[in-house]
């Protein structure tokens, strides 16, 4: 990706007139979370690297919050060093065993099913990536992530039942799946928006109907004492 800003006038793509991605990297340029290259090509089946997947995730999310890091290979003077330090904070992102975390190496789909699960906070289902042809091939440490993005429609295997999982991840790809994530955390957001108005309106109801009652009981109780109070005054 380039992280350059560029004229607007590069920032309408050349190359995606009917891509099957077209209208995610269109609606994403305008948004402003990638930009093409200054040649007015945006690559959309170039690999993209973890690096620029973390820079345009945390764009897509929001993500402002940062803290130290301490991987070997990320100096202070990388290019995407505060993006990365943005990752860390957020909690998507680990180095690896060694202390390097590979920001110029091109992000797995395995990789990058791990990080969007964790994004989103998905349910883990190690279950539910059995069914792609290649599951031996998915990293145990990935197999509940992938099964997780799987549910959530956020990434799918290809016509021949197979996941990919160790394939790079393109730049129309990491689009088109982060699209769908974010709309999926909108979604969300107004499930539980409007799960919490249907219980509101539910309390309101359950503290009407209770008042309701209460008054009924009140009238009814005051009714029997008035009645009573006549029957001993005719006594």
């Amino acid at each position: 990706f380039s992280v350059v800003a560029v004229p607007i006038e590069a920032l309408a793509a050349t190359d995606t007139n009917g891509h099957w991605a077209e209208s995610a990297i269109n609606s994403w340029i305008s948004s402003g979370y990638i930009s093409g290259y200054p040649d007015g090509t945006f690559r959309p089946n170039n690999a993209i690297s973890r690096a620029e997947f973390v820079t345009i995730a945390n764009k897509a999310f929001g993500f402002t919050s940062s803290q130290g890091i301490s991987f070997n290979d990320v100096k202070p003077g990388y290019w995407a060093y505060s993006e990365i330090q943005k990752g860390v904070a957020a909690g998507y992102i680990k180095g690896d065993s060694i202390g390097t975390f590979r920001p110029g190496a091109a992000v797995t789909r395995q990789e990058a099913a791990v990080m969007m699960a964790q994004i989103k906070k998905l349910q883990t289902d190690a279950n539910a990536s059995t069914g792609y042809t290649d599951y031996n091939a998915i990293a145990n440490w990935a197999k509940p992530y992938v099964g997780a993005v799987s549910n959530a429609k956020v990434m799918q295997g290809f016509p021949n039942g197979a996941f990919r999982p160790q394939t790079s991840m393109t730049r129309a790809e990491a689009v088109s799946a982060l699209e769908r994530i974010t709309t999926a955390e909108e979604h969300t957001q107004q499930s539980e928006s409007k799960q919490q108005t249907e219980e509101e309106s539910q309390q309101k109801e359950t503290t009407q109907q209770n008042e309701t009652e209460q008054q009924n009981e009140t009238k009814q109780q005051n009714e029997t004492e008035q009645q009573g109070n006549m029957v001993w005054k005719n006594g």
